[in-house]
């Protein structure tokens, strides 16, 4: 006899299931338009951010997921692009908690994560890649992409979770949480170009995403690997004192979010890296 916890648990997991497969269709009603990518990522922030841009109007065209091929091998992943009459959006997905501390020219930011252990207050922080030349990678690869549009510029957003606290700004991204994203699309009101361009973007955009599952795997295993790489020459530049991204000296310096060196080769590098 199935007992009351077994049913609850059945429940949820189909409706987890169903859920699942709503997200997998092409269209928001069902047919074959081709307006929404299959969306195959597992991350609940992408997740979250895919059920927001699904809930645009016709005239939004989505694209989740989308790989890029790119020079010398190295492909580009984009969590999602958006296409309208109003502009181009490229969407960067944050699922992290804690504080979030950093500008945009760092190297990295900062997330500051806050526990309790026996009624003892403790805090440590961790690191992660700055979300804004992350995502302006990712629109130079578009860009490149989408050679003849390139007079439209896309608009940078970096869609972090609720349980964030954000403290930065920024001038060339917009900086909001996954609940805000389709209210901060539909702000931009100018048409900048027409509903043609924007099916033959989207159409071009459907046409060289790299959907080999095999050649996705090898993607996911290079950004590790250039990952740790890239994390063993800044410690080796670090360590000698010198800037990883133009060899000039670095300079200790104190900033609004503590201590930090920054090149001496300021405003021409504007590289900085915090002090540990």
């Amino acid at each position: 006899m199935l007992t009351p916890y077994l049913i609850v648990t059945g429940a949820f997991l189909l409706l987890l299931l169903l859920i699942h497969l709503s997200f997998r269709s092409r269209s928001k009603n069902g047919d074959d338009t081709g307006r929404y990518s299959l969306f195959s990522a597992g991350d609940s922030g992408e997740f979250a951010v895919a059920r927001q841009l699904r809930r645009l109007p016709d005239t939004y065209m989505v694209i989740n997921d989308v790989l890029l091929p790119g020079r010398n091998g190295h492909n580009t992943q984009i969590d999602h692009v958006v296409i309208s009459p109003y502009g181009i959006f490229v969407i960067e997905t944050k699922n992290i908690s804690g504080d979030i501390y950093g500008h945009e020219g760092a190297q990295k930011w900062k997330r500051y994560l806050h526990t309790w252990w026996h009624g003892f207050h403790r805090t440590h922080y961790l690191e992660f890649q700055n979300p804004i030349r992350q995502n302006q990678a990712h629109i130079e690869a578009l860009k490149r992409a989408l050679g003849q549009f390139e007079q439209v510029e896309p608009v940078s957003i970096i869609a972090f979770s609720p349980k964030a606290i954000v403290h930065a700004e920024a001038h060339d991204a917009l900086i909001i949480y996954w609940s805000e994203v389709r209210r901060c699309i539909k702000q931009y009101k100018t048409p900048v170009m027409t509903i043609e361009d924007c099916n033959r973007i989207y159409e071009y955009l459907r046409s060289i995403n790299i959907r080999d599952k095999a050649t996705r795997k090898n993607h996911a295993a290079q950004v590790q690997q250039n990952q740790l790489m890239h994390a063993q020459r800044v410690q080796q530049a670090m360590a000698q004192g010198i800037c990883p991204k133009c060899g000039s000296k670095l300079i200790k310096r104190q900033g609004q979010y503590g201590a930090f060196y920054g090149c001496g080769n300021y405003p021409e590098c504007k590289y900085t890296y915090p002090v540990k």
